[in-house]
């Protein structure tokens, strides 16, 4: 019998329950012929062809007989066996074998293996098992004396969803163990069950601060009303009174809002920022006074979270101490808040305020206003943004020319332009205009076709970008041109332009663009075929065979690894073997190879064909 018969035969036995035959039920010996084929397929285990070993350990999945588990355990328990390889096998045992044993072993294997990453994915497959047995296990290893026995234990436990898994999380949130504890809480607030509320609560006065957080997190996200009380209670102990402040506020329930506001005014000290953030998660408008009389307290964290507070509850009653507050305060941290704070009031009320700071003699406070009748969208800052589009200060042209746009603001389009112009060698700042430019549609078409025939290569190059932002027909006849432009830079932004369009002429000019001098006008095109939808199989056949030249011999590292991605999007199964040929690619920097964006690709299709070459090469990787 031959690799390819035996494991083809595991591969037509009798059906599976659940997609694996299970073992120890009635008539489920194991027949001759599996017999023979188990037997096999042990040796094709250590056959030098990872290919070989991975189908072998495939079949012996299916087999499901007595022998095939024993075959199974071998692989899992062998250090010899790369990683990859023994975790798959423990997984095919949890999905057709739940027998005491076999569990013990796993469970065995998931606490003591001197691999990290056995051990993780093995706790991980067993603990989604709805097993009781499990329980009664891992209640045995949480018993050990031993400190890092237990708490390999406690890291199959955590994974665990199951009813059998709560108690022993309950009893681990006493431990003595910091570590095991820490986990404990992090687990009950996964469960997310009400019945761990009271245990949560009480690990509010563990010693350790770590814990203490942990069982705060835990206790927002069970979200339970009953905790309200308790935590209410828990303001008067100076230990755990800040993570009680915290939960309250997460918990959003109004009784606290009393209790707080005394705590705040009778012994707040420090917490005083902590207590106003949790008013405002709450959001009851009783508290508006007493934090309005704190926006202009000395400590400025006071003040902040005064106004975030205040912006929550979104009472226009705190408009008038906001602005107040705008005009006087020195503290840019304070100023932004307070900002924010009058962008969530967002009412006419707030622009009717702001548009009064239009006159202020204080330039900050002018500009404050400005930035806050942009966001509100208020064309009484169009003229004011307008001018900042000539601040010698980058971020302000850059912020200026966004809300311009984001307020379609097309009458400031002119000023605009002349602020690519102005500023074109602000890189970054002048790509995030032009986008701004873009972003405003049709009326800036003929601006912008103007600039892509300036003698500037830069307003060009941005021009061209612009263009790529706007979805008119009118732009692809006047960026195709400017694939040919003498520049390489203009090349590079027209083609990236042409990104998202369909016709048949923008394909033509990405196919030529692949032959292109630079490096990063080729990677353009690349990207732009990974993007194109194929009209019929000549079309398709053209690109796949451009794209997989590309994969195969260009110079540049940074073009091959895009053309792996480009051929990942389009999603063939005639991509594949380009893909598999790339797996050898080891070009780039270790974190970013053409070899991995060729595995990710690959996955990224996901055919059994594709998934069976990437699992290959996975071995290959770990051997």
């Amino acid at each position: 019998m031959t690799e390819r018969d035996a494991i083809h035969n595991a591969n037509q036995r009798e059906p599976r329950l659940g997609g694996h035959k299970r073992i120890g039920l009635p008539g489920s010996e194991p027949s001759l012929g599996a017999q023979a084929a188990v037997v096999h397929m042990m040796e094709l285990l250590d056959h030098e062809d990872s290919a070989i070993r991975h189908r072998a350990l495939f079949g012996l999945a299916q087999l499901g007989s007595e022998a095939a588990v024993s075959g199974l355990l071998t692989v899992v328990r062998d250090p010899r066996y790369n990683r990859r390889f023994r975790v798959r096998a423990a997984k095919a045992l949890t999905h057709f074998d739940r027998s005491p044993d076999v569990l013990k072993q796993l469970l065995s294997i998931a606490i003591i293996d001197i691999s990290d990453d056995v051990r993780r994915a093995v706790a991980e497959a067993i603990a989604a098992l709805d097993n009781p047995l499990l329980g009664d296990l891992l209640a045995g290893w949480m018993r050990r004396s031993n400190e890092a026995t237990r708490l390999a234990a406690m890291n199959v436990l955590g994974q665990s969803r199951h009813e059998w898994a709560f108690p022993l999380l309950i009893e681990a949130l006493r431990d003595g163990s910091r570590d095991i504890r820490r986990l404990a809480a992090i687990a009950l607030g996964e469960f997310g069950d009400v019945r761990a509320v009271d245990p949560l609560l009480s690990a509010f006065g563990d010693q350790d601060a770590g814990i203490r957080h942990e069982a705060y997190l835990a206790l927002t996200k069970i979200g339970s009303r009953r905790a309200v009380e308790p935590l209410i209670a828990q303001l008067a102990d100076p230990a755990t009174r800040f993570y009680a402040i915290a939960a309250l506020g997460y918990l959003g329930d109004s009784r606290a809002v009393e209790p707080l506001m005394w705590l705040y005014e009778s012994d707040g000290g420090r917490l005083r920022p902590a207590i106003a953030g949790a008013l405002g998660r709450i959001g009851d408008a009783s508290a508006v006074d007493l934090l309005i009389d704190n926006l202009f307290d000395p400590d400025e964290i006071v003040r902040h979270a005064s106004a975030t507070a205040l912006g929550q509850i979104g009472d226009e009653r705190a408009i008038g101490p906001l602005i107040a507050l705008l005009r006087q305060d020195q503290d840019e941290f304070v100023r932004d808040r307070v900002r924010d704070a009058l962008l969530e009031l967002g009412s006419e009320a707030v622009a009717e305020a702001a548009s009064a700071l239009l006159s202020d003699e204080d330039r900050q406070t002018r500009s404050d206003a400005v930035w806050v009748l942009g966001q509100l969208g208020d064309h009484r800052a169009i003229e004011a943004l307008t001018e900042f589009l000539k601040s010698p200060v980058e971020y302000i042209r850059r912020s200026a020319a966004v809300t311009l746009a984001e307020m379609g603001a097309v009458q400031a389009l002119p000023a605009m332009i002349d602020a690519l112009e102005y500023y074109y060698r602000d890189r970054s700042n002048a790509f995030e205009i032009a986008a701004a430019i873009g972003s405003l549609g049709e009326p800036a078409i003929d601006p912008l076709l103007l600039a892509l025939t300036d003698e500037n290569m830069q307003m060009r190059r941005l021009a061209a970008s612009s263009l790529g932002h706007i979805a008119d027909d009118r732009v692809v006849g006047p960026l195709l041109r400017a694939t040919h432009d003498a520049h390489w830079l203009v090349r590079e932004a027209a083609v990236g332009g042409l990104l998202g369009r369909q016709e048949q002429r923008v394909l033509v000019t990405a196919l030529h663009a692949l032959g292109d001098e630079r490096d990063r006008v080729r990677q353009q095109a690349v990207l732009l075929l990974g993007q194109f939808l194929p009209q019929g199989a000549d079309q398709r056949a053209r690109i796949l065979d451009a794209l997989g030249e590309r994969l195969k011999a260009d110079e540049s590292v940074d073009v091959r690894r895009e053309a792996a991605r480009s051929l990942g999007y389009i999603g063939v199964v005639e991509a594949i073997p380009l893909l598999v040929a790339a797996l050898d690619d080891e070009g780039g920097i270790v974190v970013d190879r053409v070899c991995d964006a060729a595995a990710n690709a690959l996955e990224r299709i996901g055919t059994p064909e594709a998934l069976a070459a990437l699992a290959d090469w996975q071995d290959w990787q770990t051997e």
